[in-house]
């Protein structure tokens, strides 16, 4: 399997299987998920998806240099953090309580960015970025 689609169920916990060795894209999405479990479990890993869950925190998927998009869409997110050293060109925080723009500047290789329905009240910080 390199693709997994478990969207829409009731699913709290990422990580509550072994996950097959070459899994490429996760869909989490429209699920009860609090927290984003270090996904170091999977060096293959893609693209995930964990629009509309329970998160408060962008953490544990600093490990995952294969990543290079994620969306969380429609979370509450209340600040970008932790996505440092991540090879990331696609990122959805789109729909969330972020109200300031940082934690951006040393994903190099982002191309896309979906900041919109967040409370941020400037661009400040869209200038650091590469």
């Amino acid at each position: 399997i390199i693709q997994l689609n478990a969207s829409n169920n009731r699913i709290t916990k990422m990580l509550d299987f072994v996950p097959p060795a070459n899994l490429e894209v996760v869909d989490y999405s429209h699920n009860e998920i609090a927290v984003i479990e270090n996904v170091h479990f999977n060096p293959y890993l893609k693209h995930l998806c964990l629009d509309d869950n329970k998160i408060c925190r962008i953490e544990g998927l600093s490990s995952n240099k294969s990543l290079v998009s994620l969306s969380l869409r429609q979370n509450n997110i209340k600040k970008i953090e932790n996505l440092d050293g991540l090879n990331l060109q696609e990122l959805n925080l789109s729909q969330n309580e972020i109200d300031q723009i940082s934690g951006l500047t040393r994903l190099p290789f982002l191309k896309e960015l979906d900041l919109s329905k967040n409370h941020i009240r400037h661009l400040v910080g869209l200038q650091y970025i590469e």
